[in-house]
């Protein structure tokens, strides 16, 4: 989704067939931006103390991500879902 050249903007796009889960990951050194496309999905975010948080997101619903920040995107629903990524290095 990016074009070659682009100098740290990364994004990609996601399908998650129902009960499929984006196992638990970081964003490292960059910032996240996740954009619901289509359907429902469920954000779990993992702090350094390891305390969990849920965030519920829909069609049109986007969040930010700090720099690493632990996370895993799921789609418990009966429908596939589909979001967007985008990820650029945090200053």
């Amino acid at each position: 989704l990016t074009p070659e050249g682009a100098k740290g903007l990364r994004a990609g796009a996601v399908i998650l067939k129902p009960r499929e889960i984006m196992d638990w990951h970081s964003t490292q050194q960059r910032e996240e931006l996740i954009v619901v496309v289509t359907g429902r999905v469920v954000l779990e975010l993992r702090s350094k103390t390891g305390h969990r948080g849920v965030v519920l997101l829909s069609t049109g619903h986007c969040v930010f991500l700090s720099a690493r920040r632990w996370h895993r995107v799921m789609n418990r629903s009966k429908a596939t879902a589909r979001y967007l990524y985008v990820t650029a290095p945090a200053k």
